[in-house]
């Protein structure tokens, strides 16, 4: 989550998270608890604000590179087209997949 605050800040200021939503998504790509016990949406959640404080008092110069291959929407482009969460989750699922290395 760290190394891709920029970018899951964005997605997730858009709309609420819904924390069992992302829990599942995160579930499904094999990630767990430390312990290898399955995640839960109160731990995921409780981690995104770890990472948030700790992203705010990185000394400067080593904050992650912010993505830039995140398209920017206009407020014109944001008005024209009704937002789809599915479709949102299923674009940044690629990305990561895609800067990760993953095999689709």
């Amino acid at each position: 989550m760290y190394r891709n605050h920029d970018a899951l800040l964005e997605m997730l200021s858009e709309m609420r998270p819904n924390w069992p939503r992302v829990t599942a998504v995160l579930i499904e790509r094999g990630f767990t608890g430390p312990d290898g016990r399955p995640l839960r949406p109160e731990t995921v959640r409780k981690l995104w604000l770890r990472v948030r404080r700790r992203h705010g008092k990185a000394p400067a110069g080593t904050k992650p590179k912010p993505a830039t291959s995140v398209p920017v929407v206009t407020a014109e482009q944001a008005a024209a087209e009704p937002v789809n969460a599915d479709e949102v989750l299923a674009r940044f699922r690629a990305k990561v997949n895609e800067r990760s290395g993953r095999k689709p």
